[in-house]
């Protein structure tokens, strides 16, 4: 009954921040029609064809084609990268150069992300155990039984659960910006600023409304995020232009917006049933750019009591982390993973 009355205040909640949202629309639509509707054709750019970033392949899970970018040689030890919102495995392209020479650096895009298949639009397919699947079948699929799993946002999301579900296929965990789904569930529940942060993640519940705010202005919402005067990043000539243009791209073929939006669909409308119990094992090394306008960093302050062995790293950035201090990030993973 309890996460029944939760859902139907969610949804609640949800239809009021989309009655709002729409007449926001509404008026933009309106009064600047041709800019609102303006949607530029895109090629594939330079951008996302770096070389220098690794090599482009495909695998073949059992329900879809996951595509990937490889830096590094098979049969070293695996390093597999789990991207967020709203990205695709390019957010990777710092990390991919640094540890492919010691590592195999893999970046994957996400189920219905960049040029990995989309299952269907259906919100029932990209629940989290559904995602924890697809992670564990790439594991495979390239070799391995076991690596070291880096994700964030979503990608970080998805990276606790699998590793909480499949703990024998990891020998290390590394997060940033994502908070342990104990953690963000308990703190939400007592910190009305954290869910006031948050409330796009409701939003994101409503059908059809999310997806024409993603797209209305040229896909704009992608440079705002990055860009913007809110959750920007911090050392924003870390970004360029052409960055976003590869991120609207992305974006602009059909369905990937509903896909990457169906991920906050499928968190509330088929939520987690249940989860091991227990602590997770798995070294957990947790990277947070402590100026994070999306989420609080004392999410993070009752980890060691779901980790046993997890160790906190804050830095001066934004939610962004990986991309505003790539430096500072690489550093702290190769300590973390030479210890």
């Amino acid at each position: 009954m309890p996460g029944l009355i939760e859902k139907i205040v969610s949804i609640s909640i949800a239809c009021v921040i989309g009655f709002l949202v729409s007449l926001q629309l509404l008026y933009s639509a309106i009064t600047n029609p041709k800019k609102f509707f303006f949607k530029e054709k895109r090629k594939i750019i330079p951008a996302i064809a770096k070389p220098e970033c690794g090599k482009h392949g495909l695998i073949y899970t059992s329900s879809l084609a996951v595509h990937y970018v490889a830096s590094g040689t098979p049969g070293k030890p695996l390093i597999l990268f789990l991207h967020g919102f709203p990205e695709f495995w390019f957010s990777w392209r710092a990390q991919l150069k640094e540890f492919g020479n010691d590592y195999y650096a893999v970046a994957i895009d996400n189920r219905g992300y960049g040029e990995t298949t989309i299952p269907s639009l259906n919100s029932a397919d990209y629940t989290i155990d559904i995602l924890a699947q697809d992670v564990k079948e790439v594991i495979e699929g390239l070799g391995y039984k076991s690596c070291t799993l880096v994700g964030h946002d979503w990608g970080g999301a998805v990276a606790w659960h699998t590793a909480i579900t499949y703990p024998e296929y990891f020998d290390k965990l590394i997060i940033m910006n994502a908070p342990h789904p104990k953690c963000f569930k308990e703190y939400l529940r007592s910190h009305f600023s954290q869910a006031k942060k948050s409330w796009y993640m409701l939003f994101f519940i409503v059908p059809f409304l999310p997806e024409i705010m993603c797209w209305a202005f040229n896909y704009n919402f992608i440079k705002r995020a990055f860009l913007g005067k809110l959750g920007s990043l911090i050392n924003r000539a870390n970004i360029s232009l052409d960055d976003i243009e590869a991120y609207k791209c992305a974006f602009s073929r059909p369905g990937r917006l509903t896909a990457a939006i169906n991920y906050y669909r499928a968190m509330f409308l088929h939520p987690v049933q249940s989860m091991p119990e227990g602590t997770l094992k798995v070294p957990t090394l947790v990277i947070w750019g402590e100026d994070d306008q999306f989420l609080e960093k004392d999410l993070n302050k009752t980890l060691s009591l779901h980790v046993d062995n997890v160790t906190y790293r804050g830095i001066h950035a934004s939610h962004w982390v990986q991309q505003d201090e790539p430096a500072e990030v690489n550093r702290l993973m190769r300590t973390f993973l030479q210890s």
